[in-house]
């Protein structure tokens, strides 16, 4: 039955089974209804789940937009950074600073 001391596959097969029908006997059966009342509450947290998981991605929603946003008001803001630094290397030519600025 066993060479240099391992088991030959069959009684492998017969240990694996008989450890799954001891793990089946540990676990008491469930009747129809107690199967039921366990459906409806994992149905009733998929549910849940599934809202939350609705309200994160409207939360996403709403971060992807105010990035954009924010993204938008950062460009503005560099051009014009861009443009008072162009008129003030100007200016400094120039040497004229009573000029008015115009940034737009």
């Amino acid at each position: 039955m066993t060479t240099n001391g391992s088991m030959c596959l069959d009684e492998k097969k017969k240990r694996s089974r008989t450890v799954v029908a001891a793990d089946r006997s540990k676990s008491p059966r469930l009747s129809k209804a107690e199967l039921e009342i366990k459906k409806e509450i994992l149905n009733e947290k998929i549910a849940e789940l599934r809202e939350d998981i609705e309200s994160l991605e409207d939360l996403k929603q709403v971060l992807i937009i105010r990035i954009c946003q924010q993204n938008d008001e950062l460009e503005e803001a560099r051009k014009i950074l861009i443009r008072v630094c162009i008129y003030l290397s100007s200016c400094s030519c120039r040497k004229s600073y009573n000029t008015p600025l115009v940034l737009s």
